[in-house]
Order: structure tokens, then C-alpha cells, then sequence
């Protein structure tokens, strides 16, 4: 069987990778007299003579109809996304400051576009907006120590990994190479390296962030020292980065990691995840335990199958001593191999054209972070999946994410220091309903991915007694979560609405993850 199609068989679609090409924007005659027809502060303003006047050479204007604006608007999921009258693509740190000046002070929501992967429902909300993308602004920049790099805003990960592997680095960065890294960033950000560096926002020294009035600020852990914290998990609430820089470690010399893939049937989800609960008990740094549903017809056409993938970075030997239980179930199949880091992304389905990072597709992600798995309530869970795929076979490019990052680099961190929220959270799990577009599935979607949901969270309560313990990733976030649910403990919730009054008093930046 091959590897890559039972691991990526469950995503469908056609791909569209991002280019960061623009097209000659439209000419001043063909939209000086365009209006925003739904905000009445705005309704006379001259797009043309007001935003073109300012922006710096090598930025464009981009309205409906136009090529440069589909590509500015093209998401990766098409689930309530956001709706622009105009795409602004920058080319400066100054275009940016001018154009949340304008917006700002014409009452026009706006919202800033990197690799186009926001999943809140709550972006929605901005409706003939200004969407300001900030693909040219993917600069990177290693110092002459090598202890760090700056990039731009508008970078995306697959342009970090490959600045950094290029001179014999990396840095924390995320399991995905599509999405926007500064994106990744401000909501803390989970990939195969935590292990050893912690969250990629563990890994910030500084930030130059635009904030609502367009005013240009620098945070670190010496200037604004408050924005600093909010900006590690946080961050999408209080402007937009234009530039930051992190820290980043040496390459070994023997880029090694060894992978392997474990299938099984359905009736062996529970004692599966009871394996998982003993291996993760001893989880090294270096080892990432990345579990999902998968559908593959070869191996069982009728249902669900579980995947259990092992990741090391170590080799193929050293890999066998955390693979070896699982063996001891009996799978169905297993595939293993070897890879270098870069390598991994093209193997798991998330360098740029991967399953992935296809665009096109309806993707809703509802997010619970725990501790361990209560096994029995993941054999509930994939009793409920499994029947709904049968009953809803449009549902079928669908998966479940069981995410366990090693957590030694993010644990050692003390959790005051900054937003991010149930940092001690060793798994993040995920229901990932995917299908081609369609408003008639929508609700029924919806209401798949929290019944999933509140299986796993009778779970916990089953296992501990407590009531809803929702913990949501909020980079994962689906929309409806609470406050105190995406940010944490009530003084964590209070300082972040402090600091929302202080740097963006008018909610400009209020549609992911909000806090007002």
C-alpha cells in the first residue's frame, strides 16, 4: 500500500497554492467612483484617490471581478469566511500603518491576510471590509550570531523552514507549511520541535505591530512589555505584525527522523489509545505521537479506520522501542521510513501541495485539549464518527485529530509569562469535518463536530468528575467557544480585556478569538 495514500486519502479537492505574484492592479478610471455600499461613514469615500494616494510602489488596489482580487481573497476553507470590498495588497511597513489609518478613520472593517487559513466563523463579521494582505512582506533576515532571525509579517512557514534550513537552522515552527507563520505565532503554535524549543511563540524576542490607529510600536520583553505578553497567544486581538523576530537553534549535523504508520479497525480504538496513554508517559522530546481517522477503501471499504503515526527524531531503531506495543494489537498494516525534517511535511500531507493545504473545501475544526485519553470514550467517539460517514457519506473526506506534540520545551515554561492558555494540556485533539461546499450541510456539520466534541468532554468528566472542561486551541477555535474556554483562568481573561481597552479600545482587531 502507499504510504502517502493511506495517510492522505481522507482529504479531497483541488489544489491552489498561494502565489505571491500580483497583478497590475485595476486603473484609477475603473474605480474612482467605487463606494463601500453598506457603511454609511464610508459611503463616499473615493477608493481610488484615497488609498492609492498613499500606498508605496509595488502595492495595488484590487477590486471584485479582478484576478489580483480573487487571488487576495482565495482561503483555504470556505466556511464563512470573511467579505471584502477591496483587497489592498502592501509592500511596506508604511502601507500597512496607512491603510489601518484610513479604515480606522472611516469606520471600514479590515482585516490582514498572510496564507489565508483563519477557521473562526467570527471573521465573517467583516463585510464589505478591507482585506490587507501581506504576502509581499515575507523578508527573512538570520543575524550574524545565528541565534536569531527577523522576518515579515507576511511570511509563510514554508518560507521559514526553507530561510533556515538553507544556513543549517530551524525553529519552532508549525506541523503545516501553508499558513501564514505570524498567524501561527500569535496563538501559540504546536510542531515537531516543542519538544526541545516550546511553543513557537515561546521563541518571540520582538515584534513591530500596527496597532488600530495605525501607530507603529515595538514589543519585546523591554518595550511594551504588556503587548508582548498578550501577542504569545493572544496576538490576533491587539494589530497586526509586520515584522518579527525569533529565535532559532542549529541543524544537527544528521538531519534523522524516523517515521511509522499503524493502522487498525475500528474495534481496537480503545485498547489503541490505551497504548497511546502508556507510551505517552514516557514521551521523549524528540517523539510525536500524531493520530487520526483515516478512509481507505483498500483496506476496509465499509469503515473508519485509525491511524497511529510515530514520528522520532532518531532513527528507525529508536523508533521501534515506542512502535513495539502497538505491534503487540495486531494491526491491520504498518508502513515505516526515514526522512529528513523538511521531508516530513511532503510525507504527512502539509507542504504546500499536500492534502492539506488544498484550498477550495468547506473545513470546520472544533478543538479540545486534554491531558490523556480516557480510552473508552474514544471508542464512543469513533462509534459516533464512524456511523455518521456511513449515514452522510458526503462527510467522507473527514478526519479526527489527535495531536500529541511533545511537550517537555513548553512545560518548561512558566505559564504567567505569557496569554497562552492550558499550557499544560499534553494533547490537542480535533474533529475536522471537511466536504465540498455546501450551505445545506453546514448545520448538520456543525452539529457533527460538537457531538464529537462533547463525546471526548464526557470523557473527561466521566474521568475526573468535573464538569465541561473545554480547553480550545484558539488557532483551532470554531467560533462559539467562551473567553474563559480559549484564554484560560479568569485573571488571564481579565488582563487580556485590560490590555484589549488599552491598545485597541475600538475592537478593530476583534474577529479571531475575540475578547470584546
Amino acid at each position: 500500500m502507499d504510504y502517502l495514500t493511506s495517510l492522505q486519502s481522507w482529504a479531497t479537492g483541488t489544489i491552489t497554492n498561494y502565489s505571491a505574484n500580483l497583478f497590475p492592479p485595476l486603473p484609477a478610471s475603473l474605480i474612482q467612483n467605487y463606494i463601500f455600499p453598506n457603511t454609511a461613514a464610508a459611503a463616499k469615500v473615493n477608493i481610488s484617490a484615497d488609498i492609492e494616494a498613499f500606498l508605496s510602489p509595488g502595492a495595488g488596489v484590487y477590486l471584485p471581478g479582478s484576478r489580483g482580487f480573487a487571488e487576495g481573497t482565495d482561503r483555504w476553507q470556505t466556511y464563512l469566511n470573511p467579505g471584502f470590498a477591496v483587497v489592498v495588497q502592501v509592500a511596506s511597513e508604511a502601507d500597512v500603518q496607512k491603510t489601518v489609518q484610513y479604515a480606522s478613520g472611516h469606520a471600514v472593517p479590515f482585516l490582514a491576510v498572510s496564507g489565508g487559513h483563519g477557521t473562526s466563523g467570527k471573521i465573517a463579521q467583516v463585510q464589505e471590509g478591507i482585506g490587507i494582505g501581506l504576502r509581499h512582506l515575507n523578508h527573512a533576515r538570520v543575524t550574524a550570531d545565528g541565534q536569531s532571525a527577523t522576518f515579515g509579517g507576511g511570511i509563510i512557514m514554508k518560507e521559514v523552514v526553507n530561510a533556515l534550513d538553507a544556513v543549517g537552522k530551524w525553529t519552532a515552527g508549525g506541523a503545516c507549511l501553508c499558513p501564514g507563520a505570524v498567524s501561527i505565532l500569535l496563538g501559540g503554535g504546536h510542531g515537531y520541535l516543542q519538544g526541545k524549543y516550546g511553543l513557537v511563540s515561546d521563541n518571540l524576542i520582538s515584534a513591530r505591530v500596527v496597532l488600530a490607529n495605525g501607530s507603529l510600536v515595538t514589543a519585546s520583553l523591554d518595550s511594551h512589555p504588556d503587548l508582548f505578553w498578550a501577542l504569545q497567544g493572544a496576538g490576533h486581538n491587539f494589530g497586526i505584525v509586520t515584522e518579527y523576530t525569533i529565535k532559532i537553534y542549529d541543524m544537527p549535523e544528521k538531519d534523522e527522523w524516523a517515521f511509522e504508520s499503524i493502522l487498525f479497525p475500528g474495534d481496537q480504538v480503545e485498547r489503541a489509545f490505551e497504548v497511546v496513554n502508556a507510551v505517552m508517559e514516557h514521551q521523549p522530546a524528540e517523539l510525536t505521537l500524531y493520530n487520526t481517522f483515516v478512509n481507505n477503501a483498500e483496506i476496509d471499504a465499509e469503515n473508519t479506520i485509525l491511524m497511529i503515526a510515530l514520528v522520532l527524531q532518531g532513527t528507525a531503531d529508536e523508533l521501534r522501542q515506542y512502535s513495539a506495543p502497538f505491534h503487540n494489537l495486531k494491526p491491520l498494516t504498518s508502513q515505516a521510513g526515514t526522512a529528513t525534517y523538511k521531508e516530513l511535511f511532503q510525507i504527512f500531507g502539509t507542504d504546500l501541495d499536500g492534502s492539506q493545504c488544498r484550498h477550495g473545501r468547506t473545513i470546520m475544526l472544533f478543538p479540545i485539549g486534554l491531558r490523556r485519553y480516557n480510552p473508552q470514550a474514544q471508542q464512543r467517539v469513533y462509534e459516533h464518527y464512524n456511523r455518521m460517514l456511513k449515514q452522510h457519506p458526503e462527510f467522507s473526506g473527514s478526519s479526527f485529530l489527535f495531536e500529541g506534540w511533545p511537550t517537555q520545551g513548553k512545560y518548561r515554561v512558566e505559564e504567567s509569562t505569557s496569554a497562552v492558555a492550558y499550557r499544560h494540556d499534553a494533547l490537542l485533539l480535533s474533529p475536522l469535518i471537511m466536504y465540498t461546499p455546501n450551505p445545506a450541510l453546514d448545520a448538520l456539520a456543525v452539529q457533527f463536530g460538537e457531538d464529537l466534541r462533547k463525546i471526548v468532554l464526557d470523557g473527561i468528566a466521566a474521568e475526573d468528575g468535573e464538569e465541561d472542561q473545554l480547553h480550545a486551541y484558539v488557532n483551532y477555535a470554531h467560533g462559539g467557544e467562551t473567553m474563559q474556554q480559549i484564554y484560560g483562568e479568569e485573571w488571564r481573561v481579565e488582563k487580556l480585556r485590560r490590555l484589549k481597552a488599552m491598545y485597541d479600545p475600538s475592537n478593530a482587531f476583534g474577529f479571531s478569538g475575540p475578547l470584546v
